[in-house]
Parts: C-alpha cells; structure tokens; sequence
C-alpha cells in the first residue's frame, strides 16, 4: 500500500461536487483531460475529488481517469437517491453492498441476468463479525453527526423514478432500497480495474409521485449531510475501521 492510501470521490453533479469541495476543505483544483478536480491530504489519506457530470457515461469515463491519473487505492460513489423502502428516510445514508443496473431489460425479467447486471462493493460477501465491526463503526460515526446510517442495495439506471407502484415493484422483484442514475457506472468501473469500491448515498426522497418537488427542495441539505459524514470519517481516521482493513 501507498505510503498515503489514496481515495478517489466521483461527484456526478455540480452541487454534489461543489458541497463536497467545500465541506472537505478540498484544495489545489486543477484538470485532468478536462475534468475538475480538486484534492486533500489528512493524516493517512490523500483524497481527490472530481465532477464527473450526472448520468452513466460521464461517471464511468471520469471514474476510468482517475484511476488511471490518481491510481486510487478505494473509490467513493457519492449523491442523492430515491428511497425504495420504507426502511429508508429523508437524510439516511445508505452504504450500498450491491447495485443492479436496472434499465437494461424489464423489471421482471431483471433475474434472468442478475449477475451480469450486478455490481459489488467492498461491503458485499463480508463476514458476520465484520459486519458487526462496520455496524459499530456506523453507531460511532452516528452519534457525531445527526443521521442513520445503513448498509442496503441500491439500484442504478437512467431512468428516474417518481411512481409509488413501480417504487414498490423495485423494491420486491430487485430487493434495492434506493434508487439512483450513477452508482452501476461507477462501481463497475471500479470493479472491473480491480480498485475497492464503495457507495455512500443520502436519500432526498421517496421515488414517489411527490419526487422531483422532494429532491428539489432537500438535496442541498441532504448533500450536507452526506459530506458531513465522509468529513468526520476522514477526520477522525475511521476509514480504515470503516473498511476493516
């Protein structure tokens, strides 16, 4: 391992990396084949975050460069999602164990292909006392900053969500709890150039008919909270708790 273990932030949108830029105090921003990108040094970590732009495409191709730029040791899926389970509330974080590319076939036929349309992060397949440690880890991080944190499943596809009957369908045929455009991208990315990933994500609203005046309205304030999190994760040295490494 690097003397430093590098993280790479992807941040879809410009807000998202606008908030993360300025909650992490991230620094010296410059370009990478014309991507911003802005960066960060704490005690162990060397972080850097870029603007990817929303939707798949862009998220995998600035995942793809910076790994091959920063060569990252863990990449950090970022963002809003839509919750699909009513386990899920405004301002929870979900920490994804695995993602399903949901808008390559129809919903009932998603099972047939799971595995090829299925990403996993460093949190799927881990054993019982890991989980235990991860879990009392997340009660740590909770009691410093005011949200619940939860491991789940997310499902990823450009196609935005706002119909309580298709939320609930998502939910029961995909086992997902929340919802989002990016995070497949992403994490497969990752995956397939073998770099640990993970995905930490704050819900902005309920993927229901009431959902583009809910994300509106919440995002900014979710967005803090979610970047308040990776801070005090950064800050006081829990990442390698975080990932039991």
């Amino acid at each position: 391992m690097n003397s430093l273990f590098k993280i790479a932030i992807i941040c879809p949108c410009k807000i998202e990396y606008d908030k993360c830029k300025l909650i992490l105090n991230l620094l010296n921003e410059t370009s990478f084949n014309g991507r911003t990108v802005c960066f960060k040094k704490y005690n162990s970590y060397e972080i850097a975050a870029i603007f990817a732009g929303p939707g798949k495409i862009q998220c995998a191709s600035a995942t793809q460069l910076i790994i091959d730029r920063f060569n990252p040791d863990l990449v950090i899926d970022v963002g809003g999602s839509g919750s699909l389970s009513n386990d899920f509330k405004y301002n929870d974080i979900i920490i994804a164990k695995e993602i399903y590319e949901f808008d390559i076939c129809e919903l009932e036929d998603f099972n047939k292909s799971k595995d090829e349309l299925t990403s996993k992060t460093i949190f799927n397949d881990i054993s019982d006392e890991s989980i235990k440690c991860l879990k009392m880890t997340m009660k740590e991080i909770e009691s410093l900053v005011n949200v619940k944190i939860k491991l789940g499943n997310i499902a990823s596809g450009e196609k935005t969500i706002k119909d309580s009957e298709i939320r609930e369908k998502m939910c029961s045929l995909l086992k997902a709890h929340a919802c989002n455009w990016e995070t497949a991208s992403i994490i497969k990315t990752a995956n397939l150039n073998k770099v640990s990933g993970i995905s930490i994500r704050v819900i902005t609203d309920n993927a229901d008919e009431k959902m583009e005046k809910d994300f509106y309205n919440n995002w900014g304030t979710a967005l803090e909270k979610l970047f308040l999190i990776l801070n005090t994760i950064f800050e006081k040295s829990n990442v390698s708790r975080l990932l039991n490494l």
